[in-house]
């Protein structure tokens, strides 16, 4: 906020060095013209200088900081959004629109940053600048600076908010959600629509869509022109009106000649400032409706269990009574059981118990009835980073191996990479490859087998160190004798570890 501050106050400085830069001009011609000797000029030859100079200086210096301060907004934006989306709980985002939410992270927040680099700033900057052009006229001839002040205002207020009556964003906002949902839509069926046949009908939807927003926007465009052509009437109105006063003040010795110039030059550089408000305005209805959607995402999070006790035990005991994952319209079954370093608990189960939503009430994701205690403890009262969680739809990044295991660990080197590829071994197979640990995994894993992939994954669990492991079948797509293998070589790496497992093969 303070840099957006400083911005205004030097855009002002380089629209009053403009205003300040005509005026001297005007000025030192009209003198010229009376050729009085060259030292009486000096001082205004030297104005041109460096005001010609200061206004470039205070703009270039302006826009940098007013950028910088709109970029910190936008991507302090973005961060309090993925924090909102952390906050919530997995039922909870089945509710949220894909389309909705690509537009508050692309196009809100964009938006967004225009209501101060494109509205606040350049109307705050061009207040300022004009009082004080006005305030020079009004030192010079004060009739015509009590005038031109008025009409000055006018055009600060009555102008931009007629220009922002040229809305109607809150229909295109919608279009441009089902676009971006449309969009995805086509992009997670490209497959099956080449396929059957239905590619056309996707792509047509999206096409029809943006020419409603295309006759919107032109529409859109009128009205702002009305807005900029109102602008330039106003200032042309203005000009002639300081001819008028300026010539009957000097007819009646009121104002010195040399001033008749500076009196009628000054609205030109006065409005300049102005001159990008109507367009700006324009767009004023969409960025309030873009705040308005960003709004409860911008909400301070407030974190479930906020104060953590300090626990520090050399093992941890997990008790799970009587739990049942609350799922709306799915009653599940009740868990209880207790796992303990040495003593894994492994939770068999034929598909859709709810086996993989208790590891998902455990980690906070969905809510539970019951209770769960940690060292006879309550689950509430410890971080969640005391977990690692391996969950059948963890993801792989399309980055390198060596990339995705390190999530695991930031710090770990290529050798301890290597002897965790030895565990659930990869390693030959990664030697065996060009790249080695530089093989691109490719776009969710697409480069390598199911197998490969879990394995990968399981690398990047053991990669962590937590007291407590939720692993949800960790040996999926491997054959029985590779699963088995695998089993004990993870168990024995988590021997001191809490582990609950998951898993129709162990």
């Amino acid at each position: 906020m303070k840099k957006l501050l400083l911005a205004i106050l030097l855009s002002a400085a380089s629209l009053l060095s403009a205003i300040a830069l005509l005026g001297t001009s005007a000025w030192l011609i009209s003198m010229a013209s009376t050729r009085p000797p060259v030292m009486v000029l000096e001082v205004a030859i030297v104005g041109v200088r460096t005001f010609g100079l200061s206004r470039g200086l205070f703009k270039y210096t302006s826009r940098i900081l007013e950028h910088q301060g709109a970029l910190t907004i936008q991507s302090n934006l973005r961060v309090r959004i993925y924090e909102n989306f952390l906050a919530m709980k997995s039922s909870q985002l089945l509710d949220i629109r894909k389309g909705a939410t690509l537009q508050q992270v692309v196009n809100d927040v964009e938006t967004l940053q225009d209501l101060w680099l494109r509205v606040g700033s350049p109307w705050a900057s061009a207040l300022l600048a004009g009082c004080a052009g006005v305030s020079i006229a009004y030192y010079l001839l004060p009739s015509a600076g009590l005038v031109l002040g008025a009409l000055f205002l006018f055009a600060a207020l009555i102008v931009p908010i007629f220009s922002s009556f040229a809305a109607g964003s809150r229909q295109q906002r919608n279009l441009e959600s089902e676009i971006f949902d449309e969009i995805l839509q086509t992009s997670e069926l490209v497959e099956e629509s080449l396929v059957f046949g239905f590619s056309k009908d996707l792509i047509t939807h999206i096409d029809e869509r943006q020419n409603q927003i295309a006759r919107i926007e032109r529409t859109n465009a009128k009205k702002a022109g009305l807005g900029a052509a109102l602008y330039t009437k106003w200032l042309g109105l203005t000009v002639v009106t300081m001819i008028i006063f300026a010539l009957n003040a000097f007819r009646d010795h009121r104002l010195a000649g040399i001033n008749v110039a500076v009196i009628i030059l000054l609205p030109l550089a006065i409005f300049d400032g102005l001159s990008s408000l109507p367009v700006a305005f324009s767009h004023l209805a969409q960025i309030l409706d873009a705040r308005a959607a960003l709004k409860p995402s911008l909400k301070k999070i407030v974190f479930e269990n906020p104060v953590m006790q300090d626990h520090s035990y050399d093992h941890y005991i997990l008790e799970i009574l009587r739990v049942q994952p609350l799922r709306d319209g799915v009653t599940l079954p009740q868990f209880t059981g207790v796992a303990q370093p040495g003593h894994p608990l492994v939770i068999h189960g034929k598909s859709g118990g709810g086996k993989s939503s208790l590891l998902s009430a455990l980690i906070g994701d969905i809510e539970f009835s019951g209770q769960v205690l940690i060292n006879h403890d309550d689950l509430s009262h410890f971080d969640s980073n005391i977990f690692t969680t391996m969950l059948q739809d963890d993801h792989l990044f399309a980055t390198s191996i060596r990339e995705n295991i390190k999530i695991g660990n930031p710090d770990a080197s290529d050798r301890e990479i290597e002897q965790i590829l030895e565990i659930v071994e990869l390693a030959d197979l990664v030697h065996s490859l060009p790249e080695g640990l530089d093989t691109l995994v490719g776009n969710l894993g697409y480069n390598f087998s199911g197998g490969e992939k879990q394995r990968i994954k399981l690398a990047r669990m053991l990669m962590r160190n937590t007291p407590i492991y939720l692993l949800d079948e960790p040996f999926e797509y491997l054959d029985h004798f590779q699963a088995d293998r695998l089993a004990k070589k993870v168990l024995k790496v988590l021997s001191t570890k809490t582990v609950v497992m998951v898993s129709h093969t162990y």
